[in-house]
């Protein structure tokens, strides 16, 4: 590891254990630790050209758990999506916890930032795009039907869901059929399996 940091220039300081658990506010560091830069966001038409013909997006609408979020894009890096599109407002950042937790994925996945989310779908339409948005009650059950070969899920808000920007926006709802005494699933499982479904079509 020295080595690899010495031939890149990387500076690097070798510290005791309990040095790192104190530098990093948790003893999950294993052995090592590293100053993140400001992430680098990509831009949207990067975004969209990730992979030529057919495509697979995810769109976070709000999403305020940094564990969720670094999971969802685990989640979106593991079964094959191209690019991640959030929020520059109301939603978590990529911080190095969101990095740790999606096991070092925000290096393998592009994700973009917008600031008007009318403007985005209408870019995203241009370019061919099916917007899929989620509900627990009104949308058609995953897996009765094929996503569109360009396709961007969205991924609401842990609490209140979609967003109604957004919600107006999408061109057709889904829903995961659900059984048993809970009523609801945490954010992160919901975008695992849309993802999955995503991934098989």
């Amino acid at each position: 590891m020295s080595s690899s940091a010495e031939s890149q220039g990387i500076p690097f300081k070798v510290e005791p254990s309990h040095s790192l658990t104190k530098l990093c506010g948790t003893s999950e560091h294993q052995g090592y630790a590293a100053k993140m830069t400001e992430f680098p966001y990509s831009g949207i038409s990067e975004v969209f050209a990730a992979n030529g013909g057919s495509q697979r997006l995810a769109i976070l609408d709000g999403i305020q758990d940094p564990y969720n979020f670094g999971s969802m894009i685990r989640s979106a890096c593991v079964l094959g999506l191209d690019g991640m599109i959030v929020a520059d407002t109301n939603q978590c950042a990529v911080t190095s916890f969101v990095a740790r937790t999606s096991a070092g994925a925000v290096n393998h996945l592009p994700i973009a930032q917008v600031d008007d989310w009318s403007d985005f779908t209408r870019r995203a339409k241009d370019a061919s795009f099916r917007i899929y948005g989620t509900s627990p009650t009104d949308g058609e059950p995953i897996g009765s039907g094929t996503f569109a070969e360009k396709s961007a899920v969205v991924i609401g808000n842990e609490a209140r869901g979609i967003g109604d920007e957004l919600l107006q926006h999408c061109d057709q709802l889904l829903s995961i059929p659900q059984k048993g005494q809970l009523d609801s699933l945490n954010a992160s499982i919901s975008a695992a399996i849309l993802f999955y479904e995503m991934s098989r079509s």
